[in-house]
This record gives C-alpha cells, sequence and structure tokens, in this order.
C-alpha cells in the first residue's frame, strides 16, 4: 500500500456539559457530524507533516512559553505577597 495513512477531521456540534472539576466535554451521542474530509498520506508526507507540527511547537516553546512562564511566577509572587500582607494586617485571634 502506497497511502498507508489516512488522516480524518470531522467538524460538527454537540451539547457542552460541565463535569466535576470545571472543565467541559461534549455529552455521549450529542455531536452531530457537519463536514468531514480525509487525505492518505504516504509515510514520508506524515513525517514531513509530524516534523513541522514538532518544529512549530519547539519554536513556540522557545519564543512565546519563558514569557509566559515568568509573568505567571511573577503573579504568583504578587498574590503571596498580597497574601502575606492580608495576613500581616489582620488582627490576632482571640479564642
Amino acid at each position: 500500500m502506497k497511502s498507508p495513512w489516512k488522516i480524518q477531521i470531522v467538524n460538527g456540534k454537540g451539547i457542552k456539559a460541565q463535569n466535576k472539576n470545571g472543565g467541559s466535554y461534549m455529552q455521549p451521542r450529542s455531536f452531530q457530524s457537519e463536514k468531514t474530509t480525509a487525505i492518505q498520506l504516504t509515510d514520508m508526507d506524515l513525517f514531513t507533516l509530524l516534523k513541522r507540527t514538532d518544529s512549530y511547537i519547539s519554536n513556540w516553546e522557545t519564543v512565546i512559553a519563558a514569557s509566559l512562564i515568568n509573568n505567571g511566577k511573577r503573579m504568583l509572587a504578587d498574590q503571596q505577597n498580597s497574601q502575606m500582607q492580608q495576613t500581616a494586617q489582620a488582627p490576632p485571634y482571640a479564642a
């Protein structure tokens, strides 16, 4: 078989549901397909697509992720400082 890999993309709608952890998912049996497309690929075609994807993710991590992590660390430090200030200003506990 010259093109052993088949990738199929299905676009559609379903009913959104909330899980107990705050995430969301689609209710079982609620998906209704609207559009579908598929492509068959050779080993080399699939490798090329996956390598391009890997390269994109690696470059994104190099360029974007560092600033996101630094901003997150800064926000966490600010939040911790704010909590420590609130704790220091709180009146002593009376039993």
